[in-house]
């Protein structure tokens, strides 16, 4: 199985770092980028303002008030027999299964 070996590598032993190596540290840019990052910087863009939504919270609010008012009465309606009574007193193992297909 092949790994990806990870860490320090050396530009030697690697022909991709290599290659990069022989590259030019610093490239001038075709022309002066300066006035045009100048002009941009005067600009100040406003933040947009989003106005609040009344309607939005109250329904929200009117949803979360309902779930919670339906869920504390299925919590407090009769209690739930806590155990389970069969109603076939037949226990399903395969001797009983061997008995009934008789």
């Amino acid at each position: 199985m092949n790994t990806i070996p990870f860490g320090p590598r050396n530009p030697p032993e690697d022909p991709l770092l290599a290659k990069a190596a022989e590259l030019p540290k610093d490239i001038a840019p075709a022309r002066d980028l300066w006035p045009g990052i100048a002009a941009r910087l005067g600009e100040a863009e406003k933040p947009a303002v989003r106005p609040f939504r009344w309607p939005l919270a109250l329904a929200a609010g009117v949803l979360v008030a309902a779930v919670s008012a339906l869920f504390t009465w299925s919590l407090t309606r009769a209690p739930v027999p806590s155990a389970w009574k069969p109603t076939n007193s037949r226990r399903w193992c395969a001797s009983s299964t061997a008995t009934a297909s008789r």
